[in-house]
C-alpha cells in the first residue's frame, strides 16, 4: 500500500513539476525551465554529498530511525513538490528545497536498506534478501 500511495504522490508531484517550470504555458522559457530544472538538480547533488559527509557514518548503528527519518522527510519532499505551482515567486527555491530532501532521502534509504539487508540475510543470502526485498516496491 505504501508503495502504491508513493508512486500516486510521486506522479502528481511531477505533474506539479512539470506545470511549474512552464509546460502547457505558451507564456513559459525554454531557458527559466531549464535554469529551474539545472539548480533544483545540482542542489539535490550537494545535499547528498553534504549529507552522506556529515551523517554517513551513523547510518549504520541508527538504521530503523534513519529509515523512518528518510520515509517521513520523502512525503515532505513530495508535498513541497505539489505545493510549489501554487507559489510562482518562490518556486525555484521550493523546488530546491524539495530536491535537497529527495537526495538526503535517496542517501539515508539507500544506506539504511543496505544495512537492514545485512541483518535480514541470515543464511548468507543477501543477493537473495536485496532482490525480494526490490520487487516489493515495483
Amino acid at each position: 500500500v505504501q508503495a502504491f500511495c508513493s508512486s500516486v504522490t510521486g506522479a502528481l508531484a511531477t505533474q506539479a513539476m512539470l506545470k511549474g517550470v512552464g509546460v502547457g504555458d505558451a507564456a513559459a522559457s525554454l531557458a527559466g525551465a531549464t535554469v529551474t530544472w539545472l539548480l533544483r538538480s545540482g542542489t539535490g547533488m550537494l545535499g547528498s554529498i553534504v549529507f552522506a559527509w556529515k551523517k554517513g557514518s551513523s547510518l549504520d548503528c541508527d538504521a530503523k530511525k534513519w529509515r523512518l527519518f528518510a520515509d517521513v522527510l520523502n512525503d515532505v519532499a513530495i508535498f513541497l513538490e505539489i505545493l510549489a505551482p501554487g507559489f510562482p515567486p518562490l518556486f525555484t527555491l521550493v523546488v530546491c528545497v524539495s530536491g535537497v530532501l529527495k537526495s538526503v532521502v535517496g542517501v539515508a534509504g539507500g544506506a539504511t536498506r543496505a544495512a537492514l539487508t545485512v541483518h535480514q540475510a541470515r543464511r548468507d543470502n543477501m543477493a537473495d534478501v536485496s532482490a525480494k526485498d526490490g520487487s516489493q516496491v515495483t
